[in-house]
């Protein structure tokens, strides 16, 4: 498998046997994207690995295997991975997988932080009406006041144990 993807242009940071390292290899190396076995040596099976690994560093995991019967497809599911291949693998199926994975990775990230820059603008908006010395208030189309400031409710003469409007 490395060489065929070293062969198609992918770079391998590393190769491990058990999910220690594999963990190990991951919070050191932080590829793109890890390849595992689901049954590998060690204390840890690919499934415990994969699982601390998407938890703990958030990277996409494409499990490539020969076992398919259904207990262990139902466990790699809860790891939440990006591809499950069975073996004996075909390189294009190998591609397409890490394609799809890293497309989807970088959507999930790009989401996030959309996310974030939603509840920062959030936060200073919330700021910014909350502290503002002006009257600032929000009504709707009917004229109904749905929400306002401190100093707008200071100047109407309510408080904020008063709803606005019911």
């Amino acid at each position: 498998l490395k060489l065929r993807l070293e062969g198609i242009g992918y770079e391998i940071v590393g190769m491990v046997t058990n999910g220690l390292a594999a963990i190990d290899t991951a919070e050191s190396k932080f590829p793109d994207i890890v390849l595992m076995d689901i049954v590998i040596n060690g204390e840890m099976d690919g499934i415990e690995a994969a699982k601390e690994i998407r938890e703990r560093f958030g990277i996409p995991i494409i499990f490539i295997t020969a076992f398919a019967n259904e207990n262990r497809f139902r466990l790699a599911r809860v790891t939440e991975p990006f591809g499950y291949i069975l073996k004996p693998f075909n390189i294009r199926e190998v591609k397409v997988a890490i394609e799809m994975a890293h497309y989807k990775a970088r959507s999930d990230k790009e989401k996030e932080a959309v996310d974030i820059a939603l509840e920062d603008a959030e936060e200073r908006y919330k700021a910014l009406f909350e502290r503002s010395n002006d009257c600032v208030y929000v009504y709707d189309l009917k004229g109904n006041l749905l929400d306002a400031n401190p100093s707008m409710l200071k100047l109407i003469g309510y408080t904020t144990d008063v709803p606005l409007c019911a």
